[in-house]
């Protein structure tokens, strides 16, 4: 296929695909789930075609000089301009044999009516390795937009609904392991203020496990953790009786 001088688009698609197979490694992207909370709602960060027709997570190559980890953190870091990444952990490794050409940019290709060789560096099998991370939505700031993405959407993860390729399903097993890790370590902290209230602190597992919970047993559980510290009370000058703030005694270093 030409690509002429008066399509952008076509122009850097060749540039890429010419460059690409000396740059990055062949076999491997990096997917990542992007979780905030606010609003008592957990969000997960999705980018969305100019047309509005497509959704996915934000997906990257591994330049051949560098780890895995630290692709991970360079993709966060090119698109949304995120430099303070509270939390960031590889959760799983996607290696799905019937999805051999389903990467983003192989997608995108196809519903742009780009077409490129079938033994394209492009369309070969990728293992998809996954990692979900933990910010502040009011930090996440979009870079210039690439070939394909034009904006970025924070929804609900009780309202997914279809995504590109098989992100929907990485989502799902993202929001698994992060409801695993918050019932063994505390991490909760990278998706609170510094300062909380219980009812604050129980509205985010509320989110992050998608059920309500008794808050009796709530607290009860919480204060017996030994996780928490006690400060003053958060006095807002209504009648009723002032919460105690707290904040975790000790945090949990990203893994990266």
């Amino acid at each position: 296929m030409e690509y002429t001088d008066n399509n952008a688009v076509y122009k850097d698609v060749h540039i890429f695909l010419e460059t690409a197979s000396g740059t990055f490694l062949s076999e491997i992207l990096i997917n990542t789930v992007v979780f905030s909370f606010y609003n008592n709602n957990l969000k997960v960060l999705l980018l969305q075609t100019g047309e509005g027709c497509c959704y996915f997570l934000p997906e990257g190559y591994v330049f051949k000089d560098e780890t895995i980890d630290d692709a991970s953190l360079r993709i966060l870091q090119q698109c949304f301009k995120l430099k303070d990444i509270l939390y960031n952990e590889q959760f799983h490794i996607s290696d799905e044999t019937g999805q051999v050409n389903e990467n983003i940019f192989s997608v995108m290709l196809r519903l742009s009516g780009i077409e490129i060789p079938e033994d394209s560096w492009v369309n070969t099998r990728k293992v998809s390795v996954c990692y979900y991370s933990l910010v502040d939505r009011f930090k996440v700031f979009p870079t210039a937009q690439d070939l394909f993405s034009s904006k970025l959407v924070w929804v609900d993860i009780r309202d997914i609904s279809e995504l590109a390729c098989s992100h929907k399903d990485i989502i799902s097993k993202a929001v698994l392991k992060l409801q695993e890790d918050m019932d063994r370590k505390p991490i909760a902290y990278n998706l609170l203020n510094k300062t909380f209230t219980l009812k604050e602190l129980q509205g985010l597992h509320e989110a992050v496990f998608q059920k309500k919970i008794v808050s009796a047993n709530f607290q009860r559980k919480m204060l017996c953790s030994n996780l928490l510290e006690r400060l003053g009370k958060l006095y807002d000058g209504r009648s009723h009786r002032a919460p105690y703030l707290y904040k975790f005694k000790a945090k949990t270093k990203s893994k990266r």
